[in-house]
């Protein structure tokens, strides 16, 4: 390891928070465990990543082929409310149900769109996004 970043203690006394590998990737950690590979995908860097008391980690990855995708805990998230993922914002929250909320470009959308969860919000007040 090159260099590490702590963004969270836990009250356990966890540590959370991003590392810089001498290979240069860059990659979140928790604890002793080091994100470096979602479901057999290669990370090299991440995201401001999302780290919650109750051991949930989110973000944005980038992949080896450079391919860009959300993440929650060890899955990666290809798509939204039936549609495939085109391109994820950076921007995420969590609520207080553990859901990820913010944007992504689906499949037929040119825009962001809005999510929380599994679910797209296209329209808002009653009006198409």
């Amino acid at each position: 390891m090159e260099y590490a970043s702590i963004l969270q203690v836990w009250c356990d006394g966890t540590l959370v928070g991003v590392a810089t590998l001498k290979n240069g990737i860059y990659v979140p950690f928790k604890g002793d465990v080091l994100l470096d590979e979602i479901r057999g995908e290669k990370v090299v860097y991440v995201d401001l990543p999302l780290f919650l008391p109750d051991g949930i980690l989110a973000g944005v990855v980038t992949l080896k082929e450079g391919k860009r995708a959300l993440f929650k805990n060890d899955v990666l998230i290809e798509s939204i409310g039936g549609k495939r993922i085109i391109r994820p914002s950076i921007y995420l929250d969590f609520l207080s149900d553990g859901n990820v909320a913010g944007t992504v470009v689906v499949e037929g959308h040119e825009g962001g769109l809005l999510f929380i969860g599994d679910t797209l919000i296209d329209n808002i007040g009653g009006k198409e996004v």
